[in-house]
């Protein structure tokens, strides 16, 4: 990889864990569903320059059709209007990462090596509204401990 896709892949990952870390100061739940969209773009573009085609909107429309499959309950709307408002920002900031929409550490997220890979995305494991899933309280543990 050269130097200069090393850069801004490492100023992507950076931006978006310091987004991550203090939601709020990047504005509301959708600003930062949509910056952390944006980052998702650029990433994938650093990786695969090929990557959009010529059509910069099929990343939203992938991430959309990712979202209403991973929360049927919310038939086609944005992250920001499934998840509950808080005044720090946290809520939106865990599901980003616990969803894999967003990378961590460098990481590949779930929705972007889809993205990368194929022009279909499956839904991570991860359903909010699953009181039955075992590992949803040591997920949100976690997530809430990498946040906060």
């Amino acid at each position: 990889m050269s130097a200069l896709r090393d850069t801004i892949l490492h100023w992507i990952d950076k931006r978006t864990s310091d987004m991550l870390a203090a939601p709020r100061a990047w504005g509301s739940d959708e600003a930062i569903e949509m910056q952390a969209l944006l980052l998702l773009q650029f990433r994938a573009l650093t990786l695969r320059p090929d990557f959009d085609h010529g059509d910069p909107g099929s990343l939203v429309d992938d991430y959309m059709e990712y979202l209403t499959r991973a929360y049927p309950k919310h038939f086609h709307r944005p992250l920001h209007q499934i998840v509950e408002s808080d005044p720090l920002g946290s809520n939106i900031a865990a599901e980003l990462i616990v969803s894999h929409i967003v990378p961590i550490n460098g990481e590949p997220a779930g929705v972007l090596s889809a993205l990368t890979a194929t022009s279909t995305m499956s839904p991570g494991s991860y359903d909010p509204d699953d009181p039955d899933d075992p590992d949803q309280t040591a997920r949100e543990k976690q997530v809430r401990e990498q946040v906060v």
